[in-house]
């Protein structure tokens, strides 16, 4: 096989090829000494043929070398091979990640922490709010009595009064006190009792608003009679045989002539109490109280009644064999709120409240107020007042009404067209 070197690359390669196997280019380059063959001798002995002193003999090509640059471009590739295996290997194990994650947990700590901080100041806020407002409550802005002047004309006698406060959410508790407890005086149900002649105020106090109602006690203290002193020269009555004993008063002792202190009054708030009293009951008589409906009131066998819901019932007093009854109404609703028309329906576009929707007047010229106010507290400028039966109740244009005869009449306010209602029983 002859061979050839490449005038470019200097490789040898077999001159049968075309191009250089390396770098692929032709040229004719030096040619290859063709293997000189034996020459025989004279003589017919084969002797090896001389080599040139002065050059030495190109080794053969090996058709299997692998190329200089095909070896360089291995080793790059396996290089980056061992640098990526390297940052992957490290990359698993931690090393690079391992502040950043120590920073992320910081970051997450803090977090909760306010989160939590945040949570608790929310809380402790909320708490002193609730107390706060348990401690501040809705203070009252205005306080309406059912009468500001009333007349008692006996000892004993008694009349309620009753205060509405507002706003309706009021938390402030409404206390009333006799300025003269000699004269009259009040229990926290506002039940007003005359002890003795003169005249005094009720002061109905609710925070830091005070109203006053007169009360004048018209009537006189029979004094006691001195008892007789026996006289030591008379001689003592001897008992007349023919004398017929003296026979006890049947009348008297059925309880006849017995009568209760009202026979119709109105409860306008739950668990409001009143005492329902027995007037001439004979001595030792047994008094007994049942009401016809305890979901309304209840009563004690002394005589309290409470309300228990809104309704009317009837308490029935037996005194021995007489039956007495009463007409106890619990107004516990909210008409006296919303405003009350009188017709059954509530008005929905209603600006101003009653302050009163039914009220019974147990004596001939008892008189109260009824007024109107809107959420504010203030009273219309101009408002048309009148009454369904003037021989019953009569009412003036500031709102007073006076009782002038038993029955029941219904006292109407009018304000822009809108009309708020009262009923007043007179029960005397």
């Amino acid at each position: 096989m002859k061979l050839k070197t490449c005038e470019y690359c200097g490789t040898e390669y077999n001159s049968e090829l075309p191009t250089c196997p390396l770098c692929g280019k032709t040229g004719a380059g030096a040619r290859a000494e063709a293997p000189q063959e034996q020459r025989k001798k004279r003589g017919g002995a084969r002797v090896a043929p001389k080599k040139s002193a002065g050059k030495r003999q190109a080794k053969p090509a090996d058709p299997d070398k692998i190329p200089r640059w095909m070896w360089a471009l291995i080793c790059v590739i396996l290089g980056l091979a061992v640098i990526i295996g390297a940052v992957y290997f490290v990359y698993i194990m931690g090393f690079f990640g391992k502040s950043t994650t120590t920073q992320q947990q910081t970051q997450q700590t803090q977090q909760t922490q306010q989160t939590d901080d945040t949570q608790q100041q929310d809380a402790q806020k909320d708490e002193q709010e609730e107390e706060q407002t348990s401690t501040s409550g809705v203070p009252c802005t205005a306080l309406t009595l059912s009468q500001t002047d009333a007349t008692l004309d006996e000892q004993g006698g008694h009349i309620f009064l009753t205060a509405v406060a507002r706003p309706a959410d009021c938390t402030d508790e409404i206390t009333f006190q006799s300025s003269d407890e000699s004269v009259v005086t009040i229990n926290e149900n506002g039940m007003i009792t005359a002890v003795g002649p003169g005249e005094a105020e009720i002061i109905v106090t609710c925070g830091s608003i005070t109203e006053r109602c007169a009360i004048h006690c018209d009537f006189e203290v029979a004094e006691p009679d001195e008892p007789d002193t026996p006289d030591e020269t008379q001689e003592p009555d001897t008992p007349d045989e023919t004398q017929e004993p003296d026979t006890p008063d049947v009348s008297s002792q059925d309880g006849s002539d017995a009568s209760l202190s009202s026979t119709d009054f109105t409860l306008f708030t739950p668990g409001e109490q009143t005492t329902l009293t027995v007037r001439n009951a004979p001595a030792g008589a047994t008094i007994t109280y049942v009401s016809s409906n305890a979901a309304v009131v209840t009563v004690t066998n002394t005589g309290l009644v409470t309300a228990v819901g809104s309704g009317t019932a009837t308490i029935t007093v037996t005194v021995n064999s007489t039956k007495l009854t009463c007409i106890a109404r619990c107004n516990l609703g909210d008409s006296a709120e919303t405003g009350d028309t009188g017709s059954g329906s509530t008005s929905t576009s209603a600006n101003y409240t009653i302050s009163h929707t039914d009220v019974t007047l147990f004596r001939l010229g008892e008189s109260f107020q009824i007024t109107l106010s809107d959420a504010s507290g203030s009273a219309p400028s101009s408002v048309t007042w009148s009454t369904s039966n003037s021989g019953v109740a009569s009412v003036d244009s500031g709102g007073t009404v006076t009782a002038t005869g038993s029955g029941t009449a219904t006292i109407t306010a009018t304000v822009g067209g809108k009309s708020y209602s009262c009923i007043v029983r007179c029960g005397f």
